[in-house]
């Protein structure tokens, strides 16, 4: 994903990048471009345009800071976890010390 900034308007933008030798099948990924196109919602990213050469397709989208939805979700399962864990072992600690206090 690369940001760019569209010349005179300044208007903000993110392309992605898909390699076609990655899609395996191309009627599904153009089926999905075609319902991307067609969404208009405030929770989902807008697709303005898409472009493709010899090598690549490329989606112009809606620009949204923060970083990958996907990033996001595995850090917080990461933290929920570790939490999970450091509470977890502080109760075998406490019952531990208990039943090594009898």
């Amino acid at each position: 994903m690369i940001s760019v900034e569209k010349k005179g308007t300044k208007v903000r933008r993110a392309i992605k990048i898909i390699p076609k030798k990655r899609v395996k099948n191309p009627a599904q990924f153009q089926s999905e471009i075609n319902i991307m196109r067609e969404l208009d919602h405030p929770n989902i990213i807008k697709l303005f345009e898409t472009f493709e050469d010899s090598r690549n397709v490329y989606l112009v989208m809606e620009h949204c800071e923060g970083g990958e939805l996907f990033d996001r979700i595995t850090k917080v399962k990461f933290i929920k976890k570790f939490k999970f864990l450091i509470r977890w072992e502080n109760l075998v600690n406490m019952r531990l010390e208990k039943f090594l206090e009898t």
